[in-house]
């Protein structure tokens, strides 16, 4: 899922799942969510979905909207291409990434 796009990887020492995020550079919710990944040391890869041309965001919106029958709420956080959440929600990430 969204193999055109060019994700930055943040480093971590847990692996086991993949993850991405689907982020906006200004947004509140989406840098705590960074901070739980980070504190956690899980390997992410992300993209500041507003920092992209308008083409390239519209085409996101509509992969995910495609793939999971909704729209895309920010932080999107999506693991293994199969769960994903929206907004910034501590327990829902937590079970999502089998920190629990």
């Amino acid at each position: 899922m969204f193999d055109w796009i060019d994700f930055e990887t943040h480093p971590g020492t847990r692996k086991e799942k993949e993850v991405k995020v689907l982020a906006l550079s200004t947004c509140g919710f989406c840098a705590r969510g960074l901070e739980f990944l980070e504190k956690h040391n899980i390997e992410y890869k992300f993209i500041y979905v507003d920092k992209l041309p308008k083409k390239d965001r519209k085409k996101i919106t509509e992969e995910f909207k495609e793939k999971f029958g909704q729209r895309v709420l920010f932080p999107g956080l999506i693991v293994d291409d199969e769960d994903y959440q929206l907004g910034f929600i501590e327990k829902a990430w937590t079970t999502s990434l089998g920190l629990a």
